[in-house]
């Protein structure tokens, strides 16, 4: 007598699919991801963002941290390069602050703002700009020139972000992130 022995669902090549990823019904092929971005948001939309990259497999790459503070390794300069040019290819950018950790990146940048003081309500917002990039081509654009100087694939695929809309959240991810050094052996990515 013969056993049907059912077979575990596939994405393409035999390999089976993790489970909590669906298949694209309509073509078959790509699976569907869940997205952490707000639905409703345009993310080309002029406002400030709190942005977390982390390297791939939270590995330590990019230098370490003694006595509170980050020592560089030749990722780390490169992803340093990376960050400073996104101003250049995208002059709707405006870099706030940042910290490259030993296996991730906090960013804080402004997309059509314009900055006149240190507080949140010093920042203008550029409205009617349509020729704005979104959040994703810029931090993907960034991952990629930096991956590509460094010759190796320095990142996961996805990045965390955080919508600033408010003088206290502006504040207090500030200090967070100039303060994140010291508290490294503490930090969620500490490994």
């Amino acid at each position: 007598m013969f056993q049907t022995i059912e077979q575990p669902p596939s994405m393409g090549r035999g390999r089976p699919r993790p489970k909590g990823i669906a298949m694209n019904k309509q073509t078959n092929k790509h699976p569907i991801r869940k997205t952490s971005r707000l639905l409703s948001y345009d993310y080309s939309s002029d406002g400030v963002y709190h942005v977390i990259i982390c390297s791939r497999s939270k590995r330590c790459i990019f230098g370490t941290i003694e006595c509170g503070q980050v020592c560089l390794s030749r990722e780390d300069e490169i992803v340093d390069k990376a960050i400073r040019a996104l101003p250049e290819h995208y002059p709707e950018v405006k870099i706030l602050t940042y910290i490259i950790m030993p296996n991730h990146v906090h960013i804080l940048l402004g997309i059509g703002v314009t900055i006149s003081g240190k507080d949140f309500f010093d920042i203008s917002f550029d409205k009617g700009s349509d020729t704005h990039h979104t959040l994703g081509q810029i931090i993907g654009s960034m991952k990629s020139y930096a991956s590509k100087e460094a010759a190796s694939g320095l990142w996961q695929s996805r990045f965390y972000e955080h919508i600033i809309r408010e003088q206290q959240d502006y504040i207090s991810t500030i200090e967070y992130i100039q303060n994140n050094p010291m508290k490294w052996e503490r930090d969620e990515f500490y490994i």
